[in-house]
């Protein structure tokens, strides 16, 4: 079965091997729990075939879409159960007003679903959290379910880590961080679609 095709029908995840020894390939394939099935499905055959195009000859490589809710990663070493922090992210350019509130909040959400998603067989947990009463503050994190939480936590530590002061990131209202095994996204507004298939 392909990565596309078992994460399709897998809700949401799916990993594999295939070949024997030096042409043995490991791969995964995730939908993030923010996003759309459907809209997911495709994501996953585009990044497939844009992966191939731009890494022909490419014995790692690891891809998303900018828009795209999901995720393809595949190599020739076996890197499953490892937590790998190469990421990157897109970000909102406005700032919360009250930094001390909204960093609070932040980090108030963030223990949460640290404690959330180490009970969570899906390696998914959403969220949110009162900034000052009025305003809240809507989170996701997610992990491949290939980590164990031990894995999925130092993956997600990392991440974090780079939204502390005083890193431009810190007061940003909007944050979707991709990596190559975790995600974390907050917003400002309800972010969870709770789309059938994507288990959660």
């Amino acid at each position: 079965m392909s990565i596309t095709t078992g994460a399709q029908t897998n809700g949401g995840y799916f990993n594999d091997t295939v070949g024997t020894s030096a042409d043995r390939i490991y791969g995964l394939g995730i939908c993030y729990a923010d996003g759309n099935l459907t809209i997911c499905n495709s994501c996953l055959s585009t990044v497939a075939s844009g992966i191939i195009s731009d890494c022909p000859d490419s014995k790692d490589a690891g891809t998303w879409l900018e828009s795209g809710p999901c995720f393809i990663r595949y190599s020739n070493e076996n890197f499953f159960g490892v937590a790998n922090t190469n990421s990157y992210y897109i970000y909102s350019s406005e700032n919360y007003t009250d930094r001390e509130l909204f960093g609070n909040a932040r980090n108030a959400l963030f223990d949460t679903l640290i404690a959330k998603i180490n009970a969570s067989a899906n390696m998914v947990a959403s969220g949110q959290e009162s900034v000052n009463g009025i305003d809240k503050l809507y989170g996701l994190l997610q992990c491949t379910r290939d980590l164990n939480h031990q894995e999925c936590y130092k993956c997600l530590s990392s991440l974090i880590s780079d939204v502390q002061p005083p890193s431009l990131l810190s007061y940003t209202v909007g944050l979707r961080y991709f990596g190559f095994s975790c995600y974390v996204n907050y917003e400002m507004f309800p972010i969870m679609q709770t789309p059938e298939g994507i288990s959660q």
